[in-house]
């Protein structure tokens, strides 16, 4: 059973103070098409971003994974852009 989405918003100047997010997700990218990510990769990057967030996300947002509990927990992240559904790994 899923949990209720979290709906994130981030400010619009977002990625401009955080100029290293966009180059990490391009490398992330290429390593998929090479098959090369594992989860040390992925881990590295996911603290990249939550180092990326402000203290108020994080609290919310680590509230909002133990309330799902073992549930997948949906994230929305409302951008000016069309973005893939992503689902936070709980294993």
């Amino acid at each position: 059973m899923l949990a209720s989405p979290y709906v994130m918003t981030f400010a619009p100047d977002f990625l401009a103070n955080n100029p290293h997010l966009p180059q990490q997700a391009k490398v992330l990218e290429l390593a998929y098409t090479r098959n090369a990510v594992d989860s040390e990769r992925l881990q590295g990057m996911g603290e990249v971003l939550w180092q990326a967030l402000d203290a108020d996300t994080q609290t919310t947002l680590k509230a909002r994974k133990q309330a799902a509990g073992l549930n997948p927990l949906p994230l929305i992240i409302e951008s000016g852009q069309s973005l893939e559904p992503c689902y936070i790994n709980r294993g």
